[in-house]
């Protein structure tokens, strides 16, 4: 998935001890059990209901990098970022080299004897204290969260929620004849929003920063294997502002955003093995990964939350982010939406 990011985000490059420090906030806010948060929108006409996790569906596991690099070959091409300055790595990686990262045994061994180290020198058992010990990593952590497989083997294997593909505006608006036929249709990109099927493989101590997901659009977020955090505040009309300001920060890198919210405290939905988490429209989000994790996902735009889609979309434009970072041919499935709509009208 990609992550929108604002004219300022150049300047993460400057920013690991700064990215350090917001981890472990994030670790400080969080708690030690599961749950669901309902949002309460201030516009009074959003009605998406809330953040929840669910079984899975429709997901054949067990699954492990190994097991995605099997099926969509070793020498696919995938962008990894180095969690300490949030930028992507200089050097051209494969899922070979993803495989030999997560299944290297130096990085396990060191891993184990840390947390082993933790285990046995934490008195308290409180969980916040023992991932806040977990965020000095032995060696670089590499995440991997943009590979999107619609044009893969893989996507005959994993099918998206049942009511995300009944109100996936892709699913149901574009029209047929403008859909890909083939795999590894190379005009997809082009021609087509390949927005709806990602791999995201992260190692422990990974973390994106706060974002919104691009063009206003919705996730539902499957983790096959390991856990994951999510810090999530709702897009009432104070937050979208204090996020547009952060967004447009000289200093955004260093500034960690729900300090500058009215209500500090952000609540935090865990994500374990076997779950499926859905994020709303507009929902400012962080994540966090205790632990290796697999996970597959995708975007959506829909009919439930038109308002807030456009209303997304457009701070994107006020804040110059990039167009490699915005939901793709988000114009052309507007009007095809609204055609849809006007032919059930008749």
């Amino acid at each position: 998935m990609k992550i929108p990011k604002g004219k300022n985000s150049i300047k993460r490059n400057k920013a690991g001890t700064a990215i350090k420090k917001r981890k472990k906030k994030i670790i400080s806010t969080t708690t030690t059990n599961n749950c669901t948060t309902t949002d309460d929108h201030d516009n009074g006409d959003d009605e998406i209901s809330k953040i929840t996790t669910t079984t899975a569906e429709q997901v054949t596991t067990p699954f492990s990098v190994r097991d995605v690099a099997d099926v969509v070959g070793y020498n696919s091409p995938v962008q990894m970022i180095d969690v300490v300055d949030q930028s992507n790595t200089a050097d051209e990686w494969t899922f070979g080299d993803l495989v030999e990262y997560f299944e290297d045994e130096t990085r396990l061994k060191q891993q184990q004897q840390q947390l082993q180290s933790i285990m046995t020198t934490t008195t308290d058992n409180n969980e916040k204290q023992i991932l806040e010990k977990a965020l000095h990593p032995p060696k670089t952590i590499l995440n991997q969260i943009s590979y999107e497989f619609s044009g893969t083997p893989l996507h005959k294997m994993v099918r998206s929620p049942t009511f995300v593909r009944e109100i996936d505006w892709i699913d149901i608006a574009w029209p047929d004849e403008k859909k890909p036929q083939h795999i590894n249709d190379t005009n997809n990109t082009k021609e087509y929003p390949v927005v709806q099927y990602y791999c995201l493989t992260s190692a422990a101590g990974s973390y994106t920063d706060f974002h919104i997901d691009f063009g206003g659009s919705s996730v539902w977020y499957h983790v096959v294997r390991g856990q994951k955090v999510f810090v999530v505040s709702p897009p009432t009309r104070e937050n979208l502002n204090v996020y547009e300001e952060w967004l447009c920060r000289s200093d955004q890198a260093e500034i960690f955003l729900p300090d500058l919210m009215k209500e500090r405290s952000c609540p935090d939905v865990h994500s374990y093995s076997s779950k499926t988490l859905f994020i709303p429209s507009g929902w400012i989000h962080a994540v966090y990964t205790p632990v290796d994790s697999l996970v597959f996902g995708g975007n959506f735009i829909h009919g439930l939350d038109m308002q807030m889609q456009l209303s997304i979309n457009t701070l994107e434009t006020r804040t110059s982010v990039l167009d490699i970072y915005r939901f793709p041919h988000f114009g052309a499935l507007q009007m095809y939406a609204g055609g849809m709509y006007l032919r059930r009208l008749r």
